[in-house]
């Protein structure tokens, strides 16, 4: 059985709700990271970056992989009523000795010194513990397929985000500039949640038989969790304890522009994907289906966009961002197949976590540790911040076919379906792109080499996609329409 009418309704109706949001979103963190970039000294993004990955990277502990056990459809969670307030006891007690730990350990263990760093990690544990309060309402949607409120959030925080945020760099409030996205997220939360029109009243609920099963099902996923902040952040520790605030500070922006495409597509989908996973766990057809058709989309799409980034980037740079940024060139374009991949790795985790099996997760993550490691201290030593690029790819590829391989027990799908036409088109296009600068280098006004690129390419791409994949297009557009 494929979706359901309900079902599939509320999924797309989620994820048009999440690509309009995310569209906005994405466009306006742009423009912030544009005015920002030009404003603040590179070195303040290294310490703003490295002080978010020292919390990110321990975050894991604070909720215990609980979110998933709330997600998961068990006989302890039929009740949405019972599993909000259990969730919600747990996190609390939870987030409260994660948060002491946290504020004793930046007393104890940082240099007073290092004013801003502190700073930065003592206002992002603060706000990031206020933020944990609503981790249950966000879940109670989530469950539900119902995205409306996360997106219109999504698109209030952020506008809140760049006007806070520009004036405060213009007064020379360097560090507070960027804090200003903790700050203001935190407050977003409490409103948005728990103020107006509450999605869910708190109320401490105590049942040991319920503990069990949370922290059992956490303690599987847990790791898992943990592993994955640990992959998403360990590159920016090992910079700024082996390379410094400087390069940090280069790496941290080219990393922010390359996860564009990710944040516009991967968190659309990957949120919808695990309630709409969830409801279809004893569906395989259903569950092929929707798996199918997410990462058709997210592949399609994410290989145009960042065939376009890598064909632009210098010129981008150059208008955009200013001279300043030039070195952040290399590391930028080797960044770009993390953002291909990451986001199908990301949907793949939903799989796991909706059929029950979280510590698959924990396996694959593991290997992918080993290799970022492994790559950090080899390609991160002797070539800096684009040997570190260049070990975030291996990682996210090695993970995603891995887990691919994995998902095979689960849900069925082609990769040459997948991945052929998609990535025939992204050759052609950045071969195309690349000749033309060739055959033509005094064509050296930014904007109009710009353009350039970005027709060719499209033109090439799209091409590839009309002649060989109308058919699976085709299939996508009918699924939309059928469910809008």
């Amino acid at each position: 059985m494929l979706l359901n009418d309900n079902l599939g309704k509320r999924s797309v109706r989620s994820v048009k709700w999440n690509l309009v949001s995310s569209a906005i979103e994405v466009l306006l963190i742009f423009v912030k990271q544009i005015i920002l970039a030009r404003l603040l000294p590179v070195a303040t993004f290294g310490i703003y970056f490295g002080a978010s990955s020292v919390i990110n990277i321990v975050l894991a502990l604070s909720s215990f992989g609980m979110g998933g056990a709330f997600l998961h459809r068990s006989k302890e969670t039929d009740d949405i009523q019972q599993t909000a307030g259990i969730h919600f006891t747990l996190q609390l007690i939870f987030n409260i000795v994660w948060t002491v730990l946290m504020l004793s350990g930046i007393f104890i263990f940082t240099d007073p010194a290092e004013q801003d760093y502190r700073i930065a990690l003592f206002v992002i544990t603060l706000t990031t513990t206020i933020s944990q309060l609503t981790v249950t309402h966000r879940l109670i949607l989530v469950r539900q397929v119902k995205h409306q409120r996360l997106a219109v959030l999504r698109i209030v925080r952020i506008v809140s985000i760049v006007i806070t945020s520009a004036v405060v760099a213009i007064y020379g409030f360097n560090i507070y500039a960027l804090l200003v996205d903790n700050i203001l997220t935190a407050l977003m939360n409490i409103i948005f949640f728990i103020i107006y029109h509450p999605v869910w009243k708190p109320r401490l609920v105590w049942s040991i038989q319920a503990f069990k099963y949370f922290i059992n099902f956490g303690a599987r996923q847990v790791a898992g969790t943990w592993l994955f902040d640990a992959l998403q952040r360990i590159d920016k520790l090992w910079i700024m304890n082996f390379l410094g605030d400087t390069p940090l500070g280069y790496y941290s922006k080219a990393y922010s522009f390359a996860k564009f495409p990710n944040e516009f597509l991967g968190t659309s989908m990957d949120e919808v994907a695990v309630g709409t996973y969830a409801e279809l766990k004893y569906d395989r057809e259903g569950i092929s289906h929707a798996f199918t058709r997410a990462n058709s989309v997210i592949i399609r799409a994410g290989f145009y966009i960042v065939g376009i980034m890598a064909l632009v980037a210098p010129e981008f740079i150059r208008i955009a961002l200013g001279i300043k940024w030039m070195p952040m060139l290399t590391t930028f374009r080797l960044l770009l197949p993390f953002t291909m991949f990451d986001p199908i790795k990301n949907t793949l985790s939903s799989i796991f976590i909706a059929v029950g099996k979280p510590e698959i997760i924990v396996n694959v993550r593991v290997a992918q540790l080993v290799v970022l490691a492994i790559g950090l201290f080899s390609l991160g030593n002797q070539f800096g911040i684009e040997g570190a690029a260049m070990a975030i790819d291996l990682m996210v590829i090695i993970g995603t076919f891995y887990m691919l391989h994995l998902a095979r027990k689960y849900v069925d799908f082609s990769l040459k379906k997948l991945f052929a036409f998609p990535a025939l088109g992204l050759f052609l296009g950045l071969a195309g792109g690349y000749l033309v600068m060739m055959l033509f280098p005094d064509l050296d006004v930014d904007v109009f080499t710009a353009m350039i690129k970005s027709i060719l390419f499209t033109g090439l791409y799209g091409a590839v996609l009309f002649i060989f994949d109308r058919q699976e297009i085709l299939a996508i557009l009918k699924t939309i329409r059928k469910n809008f």
